[in-house]
């Protein structure tokens, strides 16, 4: 049966960062099971030029920020749809969303809301008095969680029991681009470029928040026949070539090899 979708952003088109593209993969496949989809986003939400996406795109009332304003402004915004669209499901896919509901009443919590949790605002919010507070009350009051990997789902139950029993863990998904058949050897296990080398493939922003230097890290600690084994690709815009030069000097210094 079709539904309206709503999901909610403070990153959404024309900016082109992960969590506009999830945004739009999401309101996409969602479109494409039958379901009219909007995606409540920023001032200034719109769709990129040229482009025509299946689903609708509403400005919204904040800056796109974490602050305190624009979260308080994202509850007004919130608080209103949830009033004039009751049977909608209500997808808060981000981190400020997130916390602007759990700024509302818990009367709220009748409400089909589901929350998307991509791993380190788990982190932030553990840590922060306040934004425990809030992110505990979203839980509670949250009709289903999604966490986007198993790690994230343990980190978020060890912090946050009050998501225990309504979070289940749904994968990011590759875009309809890079969709395909994938094509098995008769052993049943992916072929490689060469023989007994490991493809290792790191993909998002280059900045210390996504823990690039994490991965290299690790990789140091393995012996040199180890290293020679893995073939290390990290593939992201930065905008920090300070951050990018400081990771470039750990592969060096562990003697490894990273195409950028």
């Amino acid at each position: 049966m079709p539904r309206d979708l709503y999901i909610y952003t403070h990153e959404c088109f024309p900016k082109r960062g992960g969590i506009a593209t999830y945004c739009h993969e999401f309101a996409t496949a969602a479109t494409e099971l039958g379901h009219r989809a909007t995606v409540v986003g920023p001032n200034g939400a719109k769709a990129p030029e040229g482009s025509n996406p299946p689903y609708r795109i509403q400005a919204g009332n904040n800056r796109g920020t974490h602050n305190p304003s624009c979260l308080w402004r994202t509850r007004t915004r919130l608080r209103a749809q949830l009033k004039q669209s009751p049977d909608a499901i209500h997808l808060l896919a981000e981190p400020g969303p997130i916390l602007a509901y759990g700024m509302l009443p818990e009367k709220y919590g009748t409400a089909r809301v589901q929350l998307t949790l991509h791993g380190s605002e788990v982190q932030r919010w553990r840590s922060n008095p306040l934004s425990k507070i809030i992110a505990r009350r979203a839980f509670r009051n949250a009709h289903a969680i999604h966490a986007v990997s198993t790690p994230v789902l343990e980190s978020l139950l060890l912090h946050f029991p009050e998501a225990a029993g309504k979070t289940t863990v749904v994968h990011n998904a590759l875009p309809e681009a890079f969709r395909g058949e994938v094509k098995l050897p008769p052993g049943g296990q992916p072929a490689s470029t060469n023989a007994g080398t490991m493809q290792l493939l790191s993909v998002g922003r280059i900045h210390p928040r996504k823990g690039f230097d994490q991965i290299i890290s690790a990789l140091a600690q393995l012996s040199g026949e180890e290293k020679a084994a893995i073939h290390t690709t990290i593939a992201g815009a930065s905008k920090d070539q300070a951050y990018l030069a400081h990771l470039k000097r750990m592969a060096d210094d562990a003697n490894i090899q990273i195409q950028w």
